[in-house]
């Protein structure tokens, strides 16, 4: 079966339909690919996208991911030889499409997202049982495990989260490769089946994306039609005809594009939103504003699980005034009694009610990716790469604190140089500076004085004889004190009183001591 489904792989460069096959697979991609496609699962976590691993994964998948330089071994492979191009419900499912375009075209939004929702649940039946999930029973008053649909079908549920997966992998990857032909554009945020990408304003503004003829019918302002909620984009194709030329060489691209051809619809990419001004929290937490003169109008929210009051402005707001929180707050926020809150004894609720509910903010970053400075990020190399970050994320929110990516990339670099931060942060100052000092690490000079000379000088620092002998035969990690305005000026009194003399405020000392910030490792506050 592997030897089919490498043969299926050769075929899908000019395929005219999607076949069913899969494999179990592991992966290396170079170490220099940005956006590696291949997805792995972990529980409590969802999908990240590793450098290395192990995974089940669809053709188009694979057929990227071989573009993209992985090496592949194959452990297994699944094709459906019967299958021979054949479209499951598609009489019903070009129904439910027609419909909810001629919702769209006559700006009926709720029917089209009743619509929207009608036809996400067939996918949702496809994949029913699937993966155990636990529903509550009404009839018992119990929690159940959810048991398959009479359609559920693992083969359909599959090619179905693949292809997508592989076809917005495919505009990743077309991204980066234009990226670094020197085109001006920006990948901020990816998920599921759409992304958020920018344009240098000076190739594309946000009026290029509108038919701006339609609104000028109704609206004298970018901005008025805008915070109205007009929604007419130009055709993707036009509005961005070097990245549609572009991805019309990846097969899964083009198997969309058939698809769509077929309902005699062009648009196989769909404009959604537009912003001017962006901020990325995390995995579904965005928020994008169209700034013009002194107006800012939200056309873009994603609130990553939070619940907020509010008209979408003030819910826009909310986001960015609590993004930089310095403490982990909470808030509350109104939702409907559940039928759980209905039917237990022990509630007090007996009927269909507003329930207040408190919660902490989260609008911490998720480490899906880790970061390299305040605004780009990486893949993992593995799923233990991931985890250790997510555990370091986690043990600050335990302490209440924000998992800032300066806060979880010094936690990171703790561990991952088996460095232990136990006691105050002077003690542990003094710690790695006795090492600098007694190895005779540059630009520390090795002391001529003797042991008790050196502990009677630092006897505030509570050093005794028994630390400085230790500190001679303990390794030295240079970079493991956190860059703080206590801990700079904590060195600085140290290596007065040894007896170091510096023009530029103890510069080199702290350049070996600190930890550098990957948000900005330039701004290390050398004359505060």
């Amino acid at each position: 079966m592997i030897q089919h489904f490498q043969k299926l792989l050769k075929e899908y460069e000019e395929a005219t339909y999607l076949p069913i096959a899969m494999a179990d697979i592991s992966f290396t991609f170079p170490e220099d690919c940005l956006y590696p496609c291949l997805s792995v699962k972990i529980e409590g976590f969802g999908l990240i996208n590793p450098l290395e691993g192990r995974t089940v994964a669809t053709l188009p998948e694979v057929h990227l991911a071989l573009y993209q330089g992985a090496s592949i071994v194959y452990h297994e492979a699944v094709v459906i030889e019967s299958y021979n191009g054949a479209y499951f419900c598609r009489t019903h499912l070009l129904r439910l499409f027609n419909l909810r375009n001629e919702a769209k075209k006559n700006d009926q939004e709720l029917l089209q997202l009743l619509y929207k929702t009608y036809t996400n649940s067939l996918y949702g039946k496809l994949a029913q049982g699937i993966r155990e999930r636990r529903m509550f029973n009404t009839r018992e008053g119990n929690t159940k495990k959810l048991p398959k649909s009479p359609i559920t079908n693992s083969y359909y549920a599959s090619m179905t989260t693949g292809l997508i997966r592989a076809a917005l992998s495919s505009i990743l990857v077309a991204l980066d490769e234009l990226i670094k032909e020197g085109h001006d554009y920006k990948i901020i945020s990816a998920t599921t089946d759409g992304l958020l990408y920018g344009i240098g304003e000076a190739k594309l503004s946000v009026a290029d994306t509108l038919e701006m003829e339609k609104l000028s019918e109704k609206y004298s302002s970018i901005a008025e039609a805008l915070g109205s909620g007009f929604k007419k984009f130009r055709a993707f194709h036009d509005i961005d005809p070097v990245l549609n030329e572009r991805l019309l060489k990846f097969p899964s691209i083009r198997l969309l594009q058939i698809s769509h051809e077929a309902w005699n619809d062009p648009e196989y990419i769909e404009v959604k939103h537009v912003a001017n001004a962006v901020l990325n929290v995390k995995t579904r937490g965005q928020v994008g504003m169209y700034v013009e003169g002194d107006t800012s109008i939200c056309t873009i929210l994603a609130k990553a699980g939070h619940k907020v009051a509010g008209d979408k402005n003030e819910q826009a707001q909310w986001m960015m005034e609590h993004y930089d929180d310095e403490a982990i707050e909470g808030y509350e926020f109104q939702r409907l009694s559940s039928i759980q809150d209905i039917i237990s004894d022990t509630n007090p609720i007996d009927d269909l009610v507003s329930v207040t509910e408190k919660r902490k903010i989260s609008l911490d970053y998720d480490y899906k990716r880790y970061p390299i400075n305040a605004t780009d990020t990486a893949p993992h190399k593995d799923v233990n790469h991931f985890r250790k970050y997510r555990q370091s994320a986690d043990y600050l929110r335990r302490l209440n604190q924000r998992a800032s990516i300066d806060a979880v990339d010094y936690k990171f670099q703790l561990a991952k140089q088996n460095v232990r931060k136990t006691g105050s942060n002077s003690e542990f100052c003094i710690r790695h500076i006795l090492r600098a000092l007694l190895q005779g690490v540059k630009p520390f000079e090795r002391p001529q004085l003797s042991y008790s000379r050196l502990a009677t000088i630092l006897r505030e620092e509570k050093v005794t004889v028994s630390k400085i002998k230790h500190s001679k035969d303990s390794v030295f990690t240079p970079n493991m004190i956190s860059d703080t305005s206590g801990n700079r000026a904590f060195i600085r009194k140290v290596l007065r009183k040894l007896g170091y003399q510096s023009k530029t405020n103890f510069k080199e000392f702290l350049e070996l001591l600190l930890h550098k910030k990957i948000s900005n490792p330039e701004d290390v506050r050398y004359l505060d």
